[in-house]
């Protein structure tokens, strides 16, 4: 019986599976960073997720976790702090970058590269035989995470806010948001992203949800929203297809949901094949912990992809 993780800035999904029986359960958690949250309560939560998602499918006991979580790429502090979140905990547990687990599960998926387009966004490669990794884009907010949902739900957000304050004119990407989040004056709106207990990038994130939402329900300017950030991506996808010379990449998170999205960057991204990726990233923290905890394993990739194929994936 092993876990595995996809942990990401706004949402976490725990996938429990019995290599004995070939059964499996999953259970939906919140973020897991390690930029946003103590070790204490980030060891707190993945173990709430693991046993829960344990409890689902009747089993009390667990051989190993794997858990990707955003963060790990921040330097020495994120490794330490990574470190002491294991040390936390009741079961044998590896913390590793979310991208990697992501980038397995491009791999049982037939990618060579994956491409996360969540909340935060970057492109990564990893070479089994050297074990390089790669990574371009990412280093949070601030400072990357071109084409991502916190890009398009603070844009979204700086809309909604001057709306109120008639400052631009309504459209129907504010009227989704102001219906959606509930509010109708600019302090409703400040409440609702400041004094509602969630952070800064869960508020966008949840902004760019509805964003999507609108767009596929046919709001032309929540549609330029998400095609706007596509290029972004697509810029930092077309650079890494010619610097590493990849030419197949699979595409994860909750703006890979979008048809909209997609279409932007599938047709802007130069030298290389874009799609999205089935399977829930998740799927690539089990198989890293079949390989790390269970001896004489008979389950193989394309078994476990099978298995695992019809869960309700990507959570933005």
């Amino acid at each position: 019986m092993v876990v595995g993780v996809d942990g990401g800035a706004s949402r976490s999904s725990f996938i429990a599976f019995d290599a004995s029986r070939l059964s499996w359960s999953r259970w939906s958690g919140s973020a897991l960073s390690l930029f946003y949250r103590g070790a204490s309560s980030l060891a707190g939560e993945v173990r709430r997720g693991v046993w829960a998602s344990l409890r689902l499918l009747g089993a009390r006991g667990v051989r190993g976790v794997y858990a990707g979580v955003a963060g790990l790429d921040a330097g020495v502090a994120s490794v330490r702090k990574a470190r002491a979140v294991e040390s936390l905990t009741p079961f044998p547990l590896i913390l590793d970058h979310d991208a990697y687990i992501a980038w397995w599960t491009s791999w049982i998926e037939g990618g060579e590269a994956a491409v996360i387009a969540g909340t935060g966004s970057l492109v990564y490669l990893y070479d089994p035989e050297s074990g390089e990794r790669r990574i371009l884009g990412d280093h949070g907010p601030l400072l990357g995470d071109q084409g991502s949902a916190f890009e398009v739900g603070s844009r979204a957000l700086r809309m909604l806010g001057e709306a109120l304050q008639g400052l631009r004119r309504w459209t129907c990407l504010e009227e989704a948001l102001a219906s959606r989040l509930g509010v109708s004056s600019p302090e409703e709106a400040s409440a609702w992203v400041h004094l509602s207990g969630r952070s800064l990038v869960g508020a966008a994130a949840g902004a760019a949800r509805v964003v999507v939402d609108a767009a596929e329900e046919g709001c032309g300017e929540a549609a330029s929203l998400l095609r706007r950030a596509a290029l972004g991506l697509a810029r930092l996808v077309s650079t890494a297809a010619g610097r590493w010379g990849v030419r197949v990449f699979r595409v994860y998170g909750g703006l890979a949901r979008s048809s909209v999205y997609m279409e932007a960057l599938e047709s802007s991204v130069e030298g290389a094949v874009v799609s999205r990726g089935i399977l829930d990233p998740a799927v690539g923290a089990v198989w890293l912990a079949l390989q790390h905890y269970c001896d004489n394993l008979t389950v193989s990739p394309g078994e476990l992809a099978g298995l695992l194929s019809d869960l309700d994936a990507q959570p933005v």
